[in-house]
């Protein structure tokens, strides 16, 4: 089972959509559980997906083997600090990008350990983190 926690997103979405698909069971949570349902019902008209399962992101943690963040940078360091044991010893794929958007232009957040997906790393020690895009 793959995992987005935080998929309600166009980013969690367009990966749960692309990887249902291709054959893969996936699954999409989100602090709001029902914001995953109305999310699984819009890609299951939009690809033909007969299953996509959702729930929230605690349940995502637990039950997924294989786990993307799709999650705003700034939400990421409380997200995997709360979800910390239920991710130990699972392939974490970090998507998030620090970014900020200041008049009309984006520009990076500076990181302390380096970028998002070694923040990560940092806080999910007995995890596999994989950074992506």
């Amino acid at each position: 089972m793959i995992g987005f926690l935080g998929g309600t997103g166009s980013e969690g979405t367009g990966l749960a959509l692309r990887l249902g698909l291709a054959g893969e069971s996936v699954m999409i949570g989100s602090r709001d559980s029902t914001r995953a349902d109305q999310a699984a019902e819009e890609l299951k008209l939009m690809g033909r997906i007969s299953e996509i399962y959702t729930g929230s992101n605690e349940e995502v943690a637990n039950i997924a083997d294989v786990v993307f963040i799709t999650v705003p940078f700034s939400a990421q360091r409380c997200l995997l600090e709360s979800l910390k044991g239920s991710l130990e010893g699972k392939i974490i794929v970090d998507t998030v990008v620090p970014l900020v958007r200041a008049e009309g232009k984006f520009g990076l957040i500076g990181v302390e350990e380096g970028s998002a997906s070694l923040q990560a790393q940092s806080i999910l020690s007995g995890s596999r983190v994989v950074a992506a895009f």
